[in-house]
């Protein structure tokens, strides 16, 4: 039984000391939250150059002899960083722009992709998206990993 008693007393001891400097941080720092102060430059320079749309798969459009071929590939869209409008739209609109490119590829075959070459893709693309956005238009897009399943 005494021991229980000296148990209680040390529970409560340390409760009071924890409560105690609990209320001394919050009096000395004048009951803000302890975070750290950001300027807006320093939040504008935390945004990325580009905004990552993730891994996406899309199919082709049957070709000549019936057969469609699955393309795998990460996709970004890079943008000028400075404009905070444009980047909100991007976001917003992130889940409009995502099926833009998947569509995009629904359209033509293997052979129309292969034939279009990356930079008229790219351009094709990125027209598409910029009518989409209404802050303004996108530098441009990117693929990394593009790889077909045949």
């Amino acid at each position: 039984m005494n021991i229980n008693k000296f148990l209680a007393f040390l529970a409560g001891l340390i409760f009071v000391f924890i409560v105690a400097i609990s209320a001394i941080y919050v009096v000395k720092n004048g009951g803000t939250p302890a975070m750290r102060k950001i300027s807006p430059e320093q939040r504008d320079n935390e945004r990325p150059e580009y905004i990552s749309l993730g891994k996406l798969r899309s199919s082709t459009k049957e070709d000549e002899n019936g057969e469609k071929s699955v393309i795998v590939f990460t996709a970004s869209i890079s943008y000028d960083d400075t404009d905070i409008e444009l980047y909100e739209d991007i976001k917003t609109n992130q889940y409009k722009i995502t099926p833009i490119i998947t569509g995009y590829f629904k359209t033509l075959t293997k052979a129309e992709i292969l034939e279009k070459g990356e930079m008229r893709i790219k351009a094709e693309i990125k027209q598409k998206i910029d009518m989409t956005l209404v802050h303004g238009k996108i530098n441009g897009i990117f693929f990394e990993e593009f790889q077909y399943l045949d």
